[in-house]
């Protein structure tokens, strides 16, 4: 953990020497804390992963409305939304500033005209595709010393814990 936050460039204070009767949970404390280490790790891989698409001229909201469109294209905002952490007005403001770039391209559904389907353009798929192996480059990087099993192992905790947090009532 220290080993995190100083290569994050923040200086650890020391850790309180009087730790008798402590009453805060072993598994809240900061080491063990798997929200904020989450969250942690979601800063570092963001700040990282900013500096590649934003060289490619995009915004975090782009990205992420790039990313879903490579897969699942065509798709509405609305389904854009089911795959993004972000609410409809940030996807629609994503969506108008890659249509300026040349990057996506909007049409009518041909079988319900009241629909908007987004896809990108060529050029978005070039872009999409040099960005996207970028991160993948930085991605093989950060996990070059994770063993195959060890990655496989790590996205089938994040997908379970995932599930287990959807499944959580709405608050």
């Amino acid at each position: 953990m220290r080993a995190l936050r100083q290569r994050a460039g923040t200086k650890l204070p020391r850790q309180r020497a009087d730790t008798q009767g402590d009453t805060f949970p072993d598994m809240l404390k900061l080491e063990s804390n798997m929200a904020y280490r989450l969250s942690l790790l979601n800063f570092l891989v963001n700040k990282a992963t900013a500096r590649i698409y934003g060289a490619g001229g995009l915004s975090t909201h782009q990205w992420k409305v790039m990313s879903v469109l490579n897969t699942y294209e065509p798709m509405t905002a609305l389904d854009i939304a089911q795959w993004v952490t972000l609410d409809k007005a940030a996807i629609s403001r994503a969506i108008q500033l890659l249509l300026r770039q040349g990057l996506v391209e909007r049409s009518l559904r041909a079988n319900d005209a009241r629909m908007v389907d987004v896809r990108m353009t060529r050029e978005g798929r070039r872009v999409c595709a040099d960005v996207g192996g970028k991160l993948a480059a930085l991605q093989a990087a950060l996990l070059q010393d994770v063993t195959e099993e060890q990655e496989r192992t790590l996205f089938e905790v994040l997908k379970r814990v995932e599930s287990k947090v959807r499944s959580l009532p709405s608050q």
